[in-house]
């Protein structure tokens, strides 16, 4: 971005240019962002708020409140570096300069192909901070049924399934153990009982382990690998471009 201090001209704020009038010198380069952004966007009033992130996206660096900053650094540290410039050009090429929380999730929607709730899930800024989450959008069916509210979740090129909820959706009663350090699944025929932060796991009252940890934990809830999930519970994954079927 090219950044012109001026009295000569108007104020101009594009992807590519910014035309600024009014900048004392202390601290000038956020300054003139956030004053800028400030005159070309209009966030609801409980998201005004989110104006230090977008600053944060024109100026590359995580400035403002450490709300924003933490979700500047999840954006940079989780989309490729294509996928955020689509998504910072996108911003600044729209044709309304009425911005919020749903609009910036469907901007990140079309620069990834996949879903996300982030900024819905941030919008508050006192709420506690939600991490950065793409989950593939095509309907998930297990066994036949489908499952509303059940989304893959993409995390380093794998993909991963909310534990409680397949479990559940697979038949099995979930108890939740050791402070949630453990689960315990049961139905008709089997048990298992696996630890979130170790390799092992129990089944039908043996133990056995595992080459690594299944699990991961986004926003205090546990997910396991697909891969992992096809191996332990003896299930088939059929795929197509509209859904994702579990039997």
């Amino acid at each position: 971005m090219v950044i012109i201090l001026t009295h000569d001209y108007p104020q101009t704020f594009s992807p590519s240019l910014l035309i600024e009038n009014n900048v004392k010198k202390k601290g000038f380069e956020e300054q003139i962002i956030k004053n800028a952004i400030n005159n070309h966007f209009i966030f609801p009033k409980e998201e005004e708020w989110m104006k230090d992130i977008i600053a944060s996206i024109v100026i590359d660096k995580a400035i403002g409140t450490k709300k924003a900053k933490f979700m500047y650094s999840e954006l940079r540290s989780k989309l490729s570096k294509e996928q955020f410039i689509s998504f910072s050009n996108s911003i600044f090429n729209m044709d309304q300069r009425k911005l919020t929380s749903n609009k910036l999730d469907q901007l990140i929607i079309k620069a990834t192909g996949l879903g996300t709730r982030f900024f819905s899930e941030n919008k508050h800024y006192s709420a506690p901070n939600k991490s950065f989450v793409l989950f593939d959008q095509r309907r998930i069916f297990v066994r036949g049924k489908e499952i509303k509210k059940l989304h893959v979740h993409r995390s380093n090129g794998k993909n991963f399934l909310p534990f409680n909820d397949i479990a559940k959706s697979l038949g099995y009663k979930v108890e939740l153990e050791n402070r949630n350090q453990s689960v315990r699944l049961i139905n008709k025929n089997n048990h298992f009982t696996f630890y979130f932060g170790e390799k092992i796991f129990d089944y039908n009252g043996e133990k056995y382990g595992l080459l690594s940890n299944p699990f991961i934990q986004v926003n205090g809830e546990y997910y396991i690998d697909m891969k992992w999930l096809q191996q332990l519970f003896h299930v088939k994954v059929d795929e197509n471009e509209k859904q994702i079927s579990i039997r």
